[in-house]
């Protein structure tokens, strides 16, 4: 097989003046002087015979300004369906909005970049990665109709296209229809596997062995799938507390998710099966709420702590965009939950600190709950809660949380969090 990507590269080179030009998405060209579609596919002419290649390949193609000789081939199939002649200056300005559109997709200017590429797209259709960033830009912004019409209308044009069969199956597990995600990442896979692809189709195929005798209750932000063998008034009761929890938390973090969020509460053997979770996790946001039962009979008090954390992530996460750091996400979560700092959680955390040669190292050599909880209460006694509400906001527009912590307390990251071990090793020795 080796020699045969020369000879065709031969073949297509020894062309007259009069050829026509095929671009091809990959970014290669054909000049043929004659072509024709035959269905799914265009068929040309070279000096040994005709060649085929899919349409779905085939970008545009460019008609010479000469007048072309007589066909070569006789009583082959008539030429239909030419594409439009090239419009160079478009092309160009959709190449420059499809890389504004990835650098301010880097930036977390989704807005921005959504903009961009629905320009790149009005200039040049035949683009697929303007499909792929507009559809990344409305996911992040919540906007899950617009994505889901555009990876659509893309897969039309460029059915062969990982990225957005891969996108497909993001927007239906959002949308809880997990059996038509795994049908979208099977095909993804197929195009181009990758260990992200992977994980995906491995959770997402326990998800579906362990839900398979689920319930299913939904309310005005909540779609609820729960074990068939628990009471249904059980399952009321916790679409319940997360409404009632859902209007105080968008009240407390100004915002509220505009997509319904979900929640699955497993046996508590399925939970740790799915999530590939130890036992002592009490549940867990990825996306959607995942809680264990555990021979739940009523809602107890833990277990609403555990909704309201949960739920904190998924209005932190939404609020941001994703660009909230982990020792952010889950110091809120357990303050909005109604845990606070001990002495036993603040004798050990000074004593983890003590070990560190540089406190500011805590989130990557040392993360624990306990340190994430403290380094939240410090903010909060420095600033006020609204100015932890406030760096959200600068989060959410995209702002790195090392310049929006300099913006609100006139330092970064690494100097808050050395005085905040100075201030917490001092009170506790004073508490003591």
């Amino acid at each position: 097989m080796r020699p045969v990507l020369p000879i065709l590269l031969l073949l297509v080179s020894i062309v007259p003046a009069w050829a026509d030009r095929i671009h091809l998405d990959s970014g290669g060209v054909i000049d043929t002087p004659n072509w024709w579609q035959d269905g799914d596919w265009l068929r040309y002419e070279t000096a040994s015979g005709v060649i085929g290649v899919p349409m779905g390949v085939v970008l545009r193609i460019e008609d010479a300004e000469v007048e072309k000789p007589r066909p070569l081939i006789k009583d082959r199939a008539p030429r239909t369906s030419k594409l439009p002649p090239i419009d160079h200056q478009k092309e160009d300005e959709a190449a420059g909005l499809i890389r504004e559109g990835t650098r301010l997709l880097d930036a977390r200017d989704f807005h921005g970049a959504s903009s961009a590429f629905y320009q790149a797209m009005s200039r040049d259709p035949d683009r697929v990665v303007s499909y792929v960033g507009y559809t990344v830009a409305q996911m992040r912004l919540d906007r899950d109709g617009m994505a889901l019409a555009t990876v659509r209308d893309g897969l039309n044009r460029f059915p062969r296209n990982g990225q957005l069969h891969e996108l497909l199956g993001d927007l239906m597990d959002r949308d809880e229809r997990v059996e038509d995600a795994v049908e979208s990442w099977t095909r993804a896979a197929a195009i181009k596997s990758s260990p992200r692809l992977d994980e995906k189709l491995a959770t997402a195929k326990r998800d579906l062995e362990a839900r398979g005798h689920f319930r299913f209750s939904a309310s005005s932000h909540f779609n609820l799938r729960y074990d068939g063998e628990v009471d249904r008034s059980l399952s009321a009761s916790f679409l319940d507390y997360l409404e009632q929890e859902f209007g105080r938390l968008s009240g407390v973090y100004r915002h509220a998710p505009s997509q319904p969020i979900a929640v699955l509460l497993y046996p508590k053997q399925d939970f740790q099966t799915v999530t590939q979770s130890p036992d002592w996790v009490g549940g867990l946001y990825d996306g959607k709420i995942r809680v264990p039962l555990g021979g739940l009979t009523h809602l107890t008090d833990r277990a609403q702590r555990v909704l309201s954390h949960e739920l904190t992530h998924a209005v932190v996460h939404s609020k941001t965009r994703g660009n909230c750091p982990k020792w952010l996400h889950e110091g809120l979560a357990q303050w909005s939950s109604g845990v606070r700092m001990d002495s036993h959680r603040r004798e050990r955390v000074v004593e983890q600190l003590a070990t560190l040669q540089d406190p500011a190292l805590w989130p990557s050599k040392q993360f624990s709950y306990g340190h994430a909880l403290s380094m939240v209460t410090f903010l909060a006694d420095l600033g006020g809660f609204h100015k932890l509400i406030s760096l959200l906001d600068l989060l959410g527009e995209g702002i790195d949380p090392d310049d929006g912590l300099q913006r609100l307390y006139g330092e970064p990251f690494p100097a808050l969090s050395r005085r905040w071990s100075r201030d917490l090793a001092r009170d506790t020795a004073d508490k003591r």
